[in-house]
């Protein structure tokens, strides 16, 4: 599926969550990563880089579903070579989006977050710009997000 939109929501059902479990924490580390997907033409739509341990650190990005096997191969390698433990890719995502021009003078990230808590829809990456916020979320949840959002609008 292409990513769509309904007014003033845009999704993307056809992406999966990367995740470079347990790598090492230190300057480079990104380029290398992200470097090495360059090389191969993947698109990486979103990063998250978190330390979960002293001089460790998960790295989890989002890519298009049909580059999974690409990146699964190029990252598997890096993360060996790094003395990393693992590569988890995660195809049950979706992104959802709301640009900043759509959003309006009463919408903010946190009236936008309060509606998806309402809906119980747990958010697993978040990006925020002046050009708007993306967040991930589970796939299944898509509709209930996207309804929770226009209904933002018709308030």
């Amino acid at each position: 599926m292409e990513p769509t939109h309904r007014p003033g929501v845009y999704f993307n059902t056809s992406v999966a969550k990367v995740t470079l479990v347990k790598i090492p924490d230190k300057p480079g580390i990104a380029a290398d990563i992200f470097g090495a997907l360059g090389a191969r033409n993947v698109n990486v739509e979103l990063v998250v880089n978190t330390s979960v341990e002293p001089g460790l650190a998960d790295v989890a990005f989002v890519v298009a579903d049909v580059t999974v096997p690409v990146v699964t191969e190029v990252m598997q390698k890096l993360v060996q070579q790094l003395g990393g433990k693992d590569v988890e890719v995660d195809h049950d995502v979706a992104t959802l989006s709301v640009r900043a021009a759509d959003m309006g003078p009463r919408i903010s990230p946190g009236v936008i977050f309060s509606a998806l808590a309402k809906e119980r829809i747990n958010i697993e990456m978040i990006s925020s710009s002046l050009w708007g916020i993306t967040c991930v979320i589970r796939k299944d949840r898509l509709n209930d997000a996207t309804q929770a959002i226009e209904r933002l609008h018709a308030e």
